[in-house]
Formats: C-alpha cells, structure tokens, sequence
C-alpha cells in the first residue's frame, strides 16, 4: 500500500488511505503463517520464495536472514537468542513481504544486553516482524531510514511490527522512522526512558491496539518530524509522563547531526493525525497536539493521576534552527472540559 508524501495527498485520496488503514485485518498470533516448508535455514535458490524456514541459533537467523527472498517466512524456535541486525536495504516485495515469526507467540525471546536495538533494520522494506518477546536494547524493535538520508533506497516501507512483548529498553519500546505504510499492531511494551512507540517522519501509519506502559518514560505513543495520514486508535496507555502526542518540540533535537530530522518539505510537526478510541491514563495531559495541523482526537478515555491540570493541550513547535514556529490548526476534539488551547485559532470544532 503506497501513501505518497502526504503534502500532495487530495483529501479524497487521504481518506482512502485512513480508510484502508483501519480496516486492516488483524493477524492470528497463535498461529504461524501458513507457507510450504522447504527445510531448515540454508541458501535459497534464486528467485525462489515463499519458503517456510525454521531456524533454532543465532547462526540459521542470521543466514536465513541474509537468503531471504521476496515471501519468504523465517521461524524462530523457542528459546532465547541475541540481537537480529537486518542488513541495511534487506527487503521483501509488494505483496510478498518477508516475514520473521516466532514459532510459538513471544517464546523466541531477543536479548540485546547493550548497544542499539534488539531487532534492528534500517532502509528496509516489505517486512513483517511478529510475535517476539524482546528485552534491552536502546530500542527494542526499530526500523529506521538510514542516518537523516531521505533518498528513496534509504527509506522503510510497508512495515508490519505486531503481537511483540517489548521490555527493558533504554529509550523507545518500538520505533519507526523515516518512510511510508508502517503498522504497529497489537504489541505489549512496558518501560523505556523515552516513548512506548515512537513514529517519526512516517507517511501513512497505523498504531492499533496495544498495550503501552511508560514507568519513566515521557510519552506512551507519539508521531512526529512531519509524520503524517496517521491513525493511532484502540491502545491501552497508562503510568506515562504525557498519553499520546501528536506533534513534539523537534526542533530542539539531534543539535549535532548534519541535514534535517524532518520529512523533506515539512512545514508542520504533524498533519492529518486521527487518535481515536484509546484508553490513556497519565500524569500529565493525556493529548498533547504541537505543530499539528488538520487532526483530530475523538472518542478517547482519559484520566490524569493527579487529577488536575488539562487533559487535552494543543500549543505549538517553536522554531530554533530548522525552522520557525509551527502553529496548530484545524483540531478537532470532542473533550468539553480541561483543555489548554495556547493557540486561539487552533480548534476547528469543539462537540
């Protein structure tokens, strides 16, 4: 499924692409998918796909990795495993993803003491990653474009990271930046210092059902650096220093790195973000809009420990160095009461 850049996306076109989002199926996570078995991890024949591989040692995940074509479903046995470094640019196909599976739901478990993430891949395409118990790591899963490149070989897309348990990270539980069609379904993180689930400059995602406790961390879930056509709808967010955020100050961030952090073309932090029918307890504000623009926050179950302060905030991005302040605008919210709106102008309706 393609989304584009999000800046040329008709209105028509975007609510096809929301649409489609929100009625993608779900997936059995008792159950592998089903793939004729060619045997154990070795190398493919050329051209040659939908293989079921099943790989019991870092050794057959590393080669069944690095053999995969185009369909191919990679099992991991049960037991516990170090970390799964993607090559960089690995990819599936359109329609025939490759897909790395736990054998039996989170019972292959992916140890990274120390380093980068658990299960890493950066420029990939056309993955599924599912069922996996993960701990440590900087971040638990991550799919990343390579560095701040935004050429298109560089970019993720049509990324599918569901039914994962995620715990002990440093920062993000589950992170994806840098590209298009990204799906994070049905998975459990619990800790990290930063964000449960962090999508950043993304075009066209889906953050669905999961179940996201922060302890330290600043957000339960949030999309940034010119992410848009993103629905984050029936999640569970609870013990966080902020619930859900769409938009952050980014400006502020990476100060040191050459090139930009946001979406080429941004003029926004955020554009076209629905949260729809989550259940989000907080210390702070349970929604917090920044930069955002055209979104829409309807439906949702919020709570605040202390229960004091506004439980919907919609503020700007002041600028620093790459650009200057991005206000909100067009938000819809059908919250009455305790919303902090720092921006006049900034709500488009108010049920």
């Amino acid at each position: 499924m393609a989304f584009g850049d999000g800046g040329g996306l008709g209105r028509g076109m975007v609510a096809v692409a929301l649409a489609a989002l929100l009625a993608a199926p779900g997936s059995d996570s008792d159950s592998v998918p089903s793939r004729r078995d060619h045997g154990h991890a070795g190398g493919p024949a050329h051209g040659q796909g939908n293989r079921r591989i099943r790989v019991a040692s870092d050794s057959e995940i590393t080669n069944a990795i690095r053999g995969a074509v185009p369909g191919d479903v990679i099992v991991v046995a049960p037991g516990s495993y170090g970390p799964i470094l993607v090559p960089r640019g690995k990819s599936g196909g359109p329609g025939a993803p490759i897909t790395l599976v736990s054998e039996k739901p989170r019972a292959a478990r992916i140890v990274q003491p120390k380093g980068r993430g658990a299960i890493l891949m950066g420029g990939s395409k056309h993955w599924v990653i599912d069922g996996f118990h993960v701990v440590g790591g900087r971040n638990g899963i991550q799919a990343s474009n390579n560095g701040f490149s935004y050429a298109s070989e560089t970019l993720i897309e049509d990324i599918v990271i569901r039914n994962n348990l995620v715990e002990g990270v440093v920062e993000d539980g589950v992170k994806a930046n840098g590209g298009s069609n990204v799906q994070i379904l049905d998975n459990v993180v619990h800790g990290g210092n930063d964000q449960g689930i962090d999508v950043d400059a993304v075009r066209g995602f889906r953050v669905s059902g999961n179940v996201v406790t922060c302890n330290n961390g600043q957000a339960g879930i949030i999309s940034k650096m010119g992410a848009t056509d993103g629905v984050i709808a029936g999640n569970q967010v609870s013990d966080c220093a902020q619930g859900i955020k769409a938009g952050d100050i980014s400006d502020t961030q990476f100060p040191k790195k050459p090139g930009a952090p946001f979406y080429p073309g941004s003029t926004y932090e955020v554009a076209r973000i629905s949260i729809v029918d989550n259940d989000i307890s907080s210390r702070g504000a349970p929604i917090v809009f920044t930069g955002a623009i055209d979104s829409s926050a309807r439906g949702n179950r919020v709570r605040k420990f202390p229960d004091r302060g506004p439980l919907v905030i919609v503020r700007e991005s002041p600028g620093y160095t790459r650009h200057p302040t991005w206000h909100s605008r067009n938000i819809d919210i059908d919250i009455r009461d305790r919303v902090d709106v720092r921006e006049g102008s900034a709500l488009r309706n108010r049920n």
